[in-house]
């Protein structure tokens, strides 16, 4: 294409379980090499492997396969799905390698004739190129394999325009018509114009770039072309950010109202029949919530080839032109490649369809990833109804699904059907890592040294270790605290992949989190070389040398790259603070306004401008700034907080209190003063801001000494959290101060999803993360941020609560908590009991408006004392609780008034209560079987922010979705008790693990969970236990303060009920023969209660639980090896659990001294090493369960001549904690022992912990009294 010159991305657990399985499968298959390539593919030399070079044999085994199956004829549209599949095997080679590889394969795909989906794929494979070929800085290379896709790469934009709830996408502006120029039109935030816009590097039209605000607006992109002949059958293939229409000479020729689409090349399709000569394409660009606008577009012929028409530029289309009307275009037809590969996957016989499904599955995900309707999961299910069995369409199939509980079982049952191939072993481990809560880190060692070992097999003959699954070891290393280990993994990978920016950095990374500043400088100077026009790579250099006060060297960086990427606005703030580091301030000033004339909308840019000012003393000149980016973001908070700060007549809030740069001066003595610690606090405060309608803004400062290595890794980052649309965080200072005096404000900021998983297409929970880079021992740093409500849905009514703590596990030489609210407001406040806390209450003035100013403030608080297993938070260090409400009543009705247009009922609830209740007569029943169904039905996602912190989702919703949080458990299962005719009740609980805490002030604030009530039977149950039934409330329930909420807002505050011994049993019956060498024992496992659940959720997978109970009984008889076993009774929650097994050895006799001798229990239980090992505490001690009884009956079968020397006592006694018995008989040759023991309690007080432990140590000796035998006759 030629261009005029012009304006220049219940299954958790099963998941887990299955994973155990595939051990002895995994590591018991031998090595193999891979298959050679089939002699009838063309050869690539880029894809050959090579020593010295960042090619790992791993992945390229992978991008072979890949490349094998887009070469054979009969491809279809798996040519396209395995182009998208390649990116990841290319990723790990250097850059320059990486472009060979996508043109030689491109070219090699467009040889022939080739169908539409091989070219297609070959489209995707230059723009890759494209795209590496920038990062080279190789320009003229980019914009050539750009031209030969025919992507458009002139345009101008005109915008934005209001479109608060897409009301403005089908209402016409007056730039639907004819193109007028000298008209100013009315836009969102003032009079706009066309502006030419300079495309993007990657032929990605950037209309965000030119067009501010972006989020809830719409704007207008116009280009302009020229076909030299009629082309009958043209294509206009599109990808464009969220909703929009598009305009052919004046008719619409195509449109999509999806707010949620994601830009991706090809998209979408429309048929189209161009004439000869110039044409006019106008788009019409809509966002909702998401702000991010911009398209590529492009024509091609019928086939995918891409048309020979010239571009020109849009500024010259002809005045009075018609750009829009409501006449349509006649189109012919053409299909999108997600239509048109599932389609084709439908037309074949079923028998043939798996492959082909799976492709369009692959598409569906990858052009339109965030699609509300999906349609990729039901091509998944549909494929792999036939094509389960297929290694790389399970494979395959675990791309297409977003959750790591879906992800799981597919790379699992791949892994299992492809044990020698080292890229599925890798991805199994990469897999279980990314699992939350796993636990499973020797078993992903274990899988990967197995793909190690296949990897270096495949790379013998170029003496290539395997690059892959050691970089995935070294990330899993390096996340389980052994970072010293991941480097000197990746390290010496270097010799043999030094062009790698993948392994490069992993390096960086590594060096980073050691806290080695000098090694991730160097690292990063590696990458900025390796990709001279990467933004990402040259800013993060930059970003380093500037922290290492290195702003000169941080500029050539900068220059470097602007020379390549001339039209790029990233990093233009960053060369303006290198410039003011240098002293060159008017030079970054006038850097910033360059650019902004080029871009004069763009937010960041208008930010740091005033950013420049203020560093100035300029704050005049500062404030008109941010008032000037308020205009294009008038809801940005952090803006509207900076000019808060700097007008005297509205100072932020937090002004009087926030400590001054001095403050980060640490006392001389300080190292001695605080020996022991690995940091401590210079200073710890909050200040809060409340409105009258009880929105708040917090102001946290935080600035602390860091005195070892382990105290720089931890301090070296901070992370905020907040909900993003409820809450805004601003950070206002984030400074390091080194040991010389020195001080760096460079810092770095990312926000991350929080949450993973379904969930978060519903809920947003983020955080951010603040990074400081390397710290050292000496060092002081500080964070001061905001973090501010700004919804406008005013759900508070006034209400406002807090909880804060003063004390840490760190002395503190100076806390200080302050709370602003207007005069009118009544606060309740429960100081914390702190020797010379000082306390004051004045009077103020904010924004013009009277309030009241409570400070508590305390200095020189030493460093309290835990222990493990202590109680929770509130009951180990010392707080301040604040309220507007002061009794439970007004609480109550709140959070009734808050929730109960939540608790509907609708045709869906009542169809399935009546399924759930059919039959059952009885209420108790109905309990049991709607509480049964929540848990099993219904996952568990936990939202804790925003007003959905406090609010559940209706409950239609929680029943549509099948998942939610525990208020939407909970107000599910109380609705679906109601249909049944049974009152409930929600339930605001307090949960074991944040401690006990006072009941006055009444807040909100100290609730952590909701479960529900049922008064007929004084019962609670908690709707996220998944194992547990109706009588089985779990432990972290029990004890606890609890508010029942009554319907109308009434309460009851109650301490929710602690389990008797009797109601928690393990009873486990032995008959060992031990005439047989080894002994065989039959067993039986009874378990009810809090260990029933424990044994629920451990045999849930029903193909793994025999593998679960031989690793038990191995873990508790070692040498033991289970022979058979019946699970009588595992899923129920309202029965026991039970077990029965047969057992091979186990070691039941045990030599003592010169003796042997056999135990009551078949093993030794030593209860003082399980729950006291501690000689002395000083906090509480929390046992992990409710109180319970274990019960061990063991049958001897003795062995021939073979019997007790003498019979030991039986014993029993008892005390507060508890109580046991043990009994010994003897009958003939067979000897039943007997060993009975209560724990009677959940807590143990501090002051009688020496007690318990003589009691456990009274208890151990009388259960483990041994039975000495004798031989003879």
């Amino acid at each position: 294409m030629r261009h005029q010159p012009s304006d220049p991305s219940t299954r958790r657990q099963r998941a887990l379980l299955s994973v155990a399985a595939l051990l002895v499968a995994l590591l018991s298959a031998q090595p193999t090499t891979a298959a050679p390539a089939s002699s009838d593919t063309p050869t690539l030399p880029e894809l050959s492997a090579a020593p010295k070079a960042a090619r790992g044999p791993v992945a390229m085994a992978r991008a072979r396969a890949l490349r094998d199956a887009m070469l054979q004829p009969d491809a279809g549209w798996g040519a396209l799905a395995n182009a998208y599949q390649l990116d990841e095997a290319l990723s790990l080679l250097a850059p320059s390698e990486a472009l060979q590889v996508n043109l030689s394969l491109a070219d090699a795909l467009a040889e022939g004739d080739p169908d539409v989906a091989r070219l297609l794929a070959a489209a995707h494979l230059r723009h890759r190129a494209a795209i590496y070929a920038r990062q080279l800085g190789d320009r003229a290379r980019s914009d050539a394999a750009l031209d030969q896709l025919g992507l458009i790469r002139s345009w101008q934009v005109l915008g934005p325009f209001e479109n608060s709830n897409m009301s403005g996408f089908d209402a016409p502006t007056p730039a639907e018509g004819k193109l007028n120029r000298a008209a100013r039109l009315k836009g969102k935030v003032g009079p706009v114009s066309w502006n030419s816009l300079a495309f993007y590097s990657t032929g990605y039209a950037w209309i965000s770039g030119a067009v501010n605000p972006t989020r809830s607006s719409l704007a207008y992109a116009l280009a302009y072309v020229e076909v030299p002949k009629t082309v009958k059958e043209a294509v206009l293939r599109v990808g464009a950010d969220g909703a929009y229409k598009v305009w052919l000479d004046g008719k619409l020729l195509g449109a999509t109202s999806a707010t949620e689409r994601a830009a991706r090349l090809d998209s979408d399709a429309y048929g189209v029949r161009l004439g000869r000569g110039r044409h006019v394409l106008l788009f019409k660009v809509a966002t909702e919530n998401r702000g991010r606008m911009g398209l590529y577009a492009r024509l091609t012929d019928a086939s995918g080839k891409p048309l020979d028409v010239t571009v020109l530029d849009p500024a010259t289309v002809p005045e009075g032109t018609l750009l829009a009307s409501a006449a349509t275009e006649k189109t012919t037809g053409a299909a999108a490649p997600p239509e048109a590969s599932r389609a084709d996957a439908r037309a074949l016989d079923p028998e043939k369809r798996a492959r082909p499904l799976m492709n369009a599955a692959i598409i569906a995900r990858q052009l339109r990833p965030t699609d509300p309707t999906a349609v990729w999961r039901d091509l998944t299910a549909e494929s792999l109804r036939t094509g389960a069995s297929d290694p790389s369409i399970l494979l395959d199939a675990a791309t297409t699904v977003t959750t790591h509980w879906d992800r799981m079982p597919l790379v699992s049952r791949a892994a299992e059907l492809g044990v020698n191939d080292p890229w599925v072993l890798t991805r199994l481990a990469m897999e279980m890592d990314a699992g939350i809560g796993i636990g499973h880190d020797p078993l992903v060692f274990q899988i990967l040294d197995k793909a190690i070992l296949l990897g270096d097999a495949l790379g013998k003959s170029t003496g290539s270790p395997a690059l892959m699954p050691r970089l995935q070891k070294a990330t899993v290393l390096a996340r389980s605290g052994q970072a010293h280990l991941a480097m000197e993994t990746v390290e010496r990978l270097q010799e043999f992949y030094p062009r790698s920016t993948t392994l490069l950095s992993s390096v960086r990374d590594l060096h980073e989190q050691l806290g080695q500043p000098l090694g991730a400088m160097t690292t990063s100077k590696q990458l900025a070389s390796l990709s001279q026009a990467d933004p990402n790579q040259a800013a993060n250099y930059a970003r380093l040398l500037m922290r290492a006060a290195q702003p000169a060297e941080a500029l050539v960086v900068l220059d470097r790259y602007l020379a390549l990427e001339s039209d790029a606005l990233t990093p233009v703030a960053l060369k303006a603070h290198a410039l003011h580091q240098l002293k060159r301030s008017d030079e970054a000033l006038a850097l910033l306004d360059e650019a902004l004339k080029r871009s004069p909308a763009e937010v960041s840019l208008l930010q740091a401008r005033a950013q420049l000012f203020e560093q100035l003393d300029r704050d005049d000149d500062a404030v008109k700034a941010y008032e000037l980016a308020l205009t294009v973001q008038p809801e940005n908070r952090a803006l509207l907080e900076r000019v808060r700060a700097l007008k005297p007549r509205v100072a932020s809030y937090e002004a009087p209190y926030r400590w001054p740069r001095e403050k980060m001066t640490p006392d001389p003595d300080a190292a001695r003063a605080h020996a022991g610690m690995d940091y401590y606090y210079i200073g710890n405060q909050q200040v809060i801001h409340v409105s009258p309608s009880g929105q708040s803004s917090s102001f946290t400062q935080e600035v602390i000494h860091v005195l070892t290595d382990e105290g720089a890794r931890i301090w070296r980052g901070e992370r905020i959290y907040y909900s993003p649309d409820e809450e805004r965080v601003e950070i206002v200072s984030v400074r390091v101060r080194k040991a010389d005096g020195t001080i760096s404000e460079s810092y770095s900021r990312n926000d991350y999803n929080a949450f993973e998983g379904p969930g978060n297409l519903y809920y947003q929970r983020r955080y951010a993360y603040i990074d400081v880079g390397g710290l050292e021992p000496g060092d002081v740093v500080e964070y001061a941020y905001r973090v501010n409500e700004i919804s406008d849905e005013n759900y508070r009514e006034g209400y406002f609560g807090d909880l804060w703590y003063f004390e840490s596990g760190v002395d503190v030489e100076h806390a200080r908590y302050v709370l602003l609210t207007p005069k009118e407001m009544t606060i309740h406040m429960r100081p914390p009991a702190l020797k010379g806390l000082a306390s004051n209450t004045s009077d103020t003035t904010l924004q013009g408006r009277p309030h009241t100013a409570r400070v508590l403030e305390a200095k020189g608080l030493s460093r309290v004392r835990t222990d493990r297993d202590q109680p929770g938070r509130s009951e180990v260090y010392d707080y301040v609780l604040v309220s507007t409400y002061k009794t439970w009543d007004e609480v109550g009705l709140w959070w009734w008034n808050l929730i109960k247009d939540q608790l509907i009922v609708d045709a869906e609830i009542k169809k399935v209560v009546a399924e759930v209740t059919r039959g059952l007569t009885n209420d108790m029943d109905k309990v049991k079987a709607i509480h049964n169904w929540v848990v099993k039905n219904t996952r568990y996602v936990g939202i804790e922010f925003g007003v959905h912190g406090w609010k559940p989702y209706r409950t239609t919703l929680a029943m549509q979705r099948r998942f939610g949080d525990c208020k939407d458990k909970a107000s599910l299962t109380k609705v679906m008790l109601e249909t049944a005719g049974i009152e409930a009740n929600m339930v605001l609980i307090r949960t074991r693990r944040l401690g006990n805490i006072t009941q006055s002030p009444a807040s909100l604030a100290i609730f952590d969970h909701a479960i529900s009530y049922v008064p007929k039977f004084d019962l609670f149950l908690d709707g996220t236990a998944e194992f547990s039934g109706t009588s089985n409330l779990p432990a972290g329930d029990q004890g606890q303060l609890a508010v029942i909420v009554k319907n109308g807002g009434g309460v009851r505050v109650v301490k929710t009920p602690v389990d008797e011994p009797k109601h928690n049993t393990h009873i486990r019956v032995l008959k060992v023969d031990l005439r047989n060498e080894p002994a065989i024992t039959q067993g039986e496992l009874t378990a009810t209660g809090s260990d029933a659940v424990y044994y629920r959720r451990k045999f849930d997978n029903k193909d793994k639980r025999t593998e679960e109970l031989a690793t038990m009984l191995a873990r508790t008889f070692p040498g033991a090896s289970l022979l058979d076993s019946k699970f009588i009774e595992t899923s129920d929650l309202e029965r026991p659990v039970q077990v029965q097994f047969t057992l091979q050895g186990g070691g039941f006799i045990k030599q003592i001294g010169d003796k042997l001798a056999l135990f009551p229990a078949g093993r030794e239980i030593r209860l003082l090493g399980r729950f006291a090992p501690q000689a002395s505490r000083d906090q509480d001690l929390m046992l992990s369960a409710p109180p319970y009884t274990i019960r061990e009956t063991v049958r001897y079968q003795m062995p021939d001549k073979t019997s007790p020397a003498a019979m030991p006592r039986n014993l029993s006694g008892s005390s507060r904690f508890g109580s046991y018995n043990v009994r010994y008989v003897l009958t003939g040759d067979v000897l039943e022992t007997e060993v009975e023991f209560q724990i009677a309690t959940n807590r143990v007080d501090r002051k009688n912990y020496g007690d318990f432990r003589a009691w456990l140590q009274e208890m151990d000796r009388a259960i483990n009294q041994p039975v000495v035998l004798q031989s003879g006759e």
